[in-house]
């Protein structure tokens, strides 16, 4: 029963990466050169207060910061079920997102968002590897996490150096941070693990669909607020509080299915 069992889930998750691969090859050569596009900087309710432009949208990365300090404090005094390392990491990305957006929305330009993308990359990156590694032994390896923190950088370096040859191609960054969300949702839903591994990468993930309707409909609301709060600064708070509310696992509670096995 036991290599039965075993055997499945081999197959199972060989189908699975196989399938998640061709995906994103698909979706890479299946669409064209898609460069960064000037609207993208124009942001609802971007007014100069206190001496600071487009002050709401640079105020409310500090929900990033928050949750990188909170992260970290955490990490300190929790037993966890990866290293300390690999999440303190992680909250520091956090951290320098929150700066690297502000400085972003202080004067918006495609050159400025590279300070923005390239900590979100990261950031990304990291959060994916350590959603993989609690899960699968053989992803807690170096070399994983070296995979996808290389991809992430080089897909933010790919882009911004093809918008100063003006051949800008979001492609690549695209694939680093939908195909991370996607891949923790299909996850959960379809490889679920206990309560209390699997809630705070729900967390996570309605939080950011939320932000991102929200970032969508920018002028929308905006409107709706009687021109108090665009989408796009209420994308930074609900990210930053879904982040704030993120605790990784501890180690106490992990039962992946491989530990199962063993007893």
């Amino acid at each position: 029963m036991t290599m039965c069992f075993i055997r499945q889930q081999r197959t199972f998750d060989i189908v699975f990466y196989s399938v998640a691969i061709l995906f994103l090859i698909t979706f890479y050569w299946g669409l064209p050169l898609y460069s960064q596009p000037e609207h993208y900087h124009q942001f609802s309710g971007d007014e100069m207060i206190l001496g600071i432009p487009n002050f709401m949208n640079v105020a409310s990365n500090i929900f990033y910061i928050l949750a990188g300090l909170i992260g970290l404090y955490r990490v300190q005094y929790r037993k966890v079920t990866l290293s300390k390392s690999r999440w303190r990491t992680f909250f520091i990305a956090l951290i320098f997102v929150g700066f690297g957006s502000s400085y972003y929305h202080l004067s918006p330009s495609t050159h400025t968002l590279f300070w923005d993308r390239l900590p979100m990359s990261i950031g990304f990156a990291l959060l994916s590897a350590n959603f993989l590694a609690e899960r699968y032994p053989a992803c807690k390896s170096k070399a994983t996490l070296l995979l996808l923190l290389g991809f992430s950088i080089y897909s933010v370096l790919h882009w911004h150096l093809g918008e100063l040859m003006e051949l800008g191609d979001l492609r690549l960054y695209a694939i680093t941070q939908f195909a991370t969300i996607a891949l923790i949702a299909i996850i959960l839903i379809f490889k679920p693990q206990n309560r209390l591994l699997d809630r705070p990468y729900w967390i996570l993930l309605v939080g950011y669909t939320i932000a991102k309707i929200c970032e969508m409909l920018d002028p929308m609301i905006f409107a709706l607020s009687h021109q108090l709060l665009g989408g796009h600064v209420i994308k930074h708070i609900i990210s930053g509080i879904a982040l704030i509310l993120f605790i990784p696992s501890p180690r106490t509670f992990f039962h992946s299915y491989h530990d199962i096995l063993k007893k």
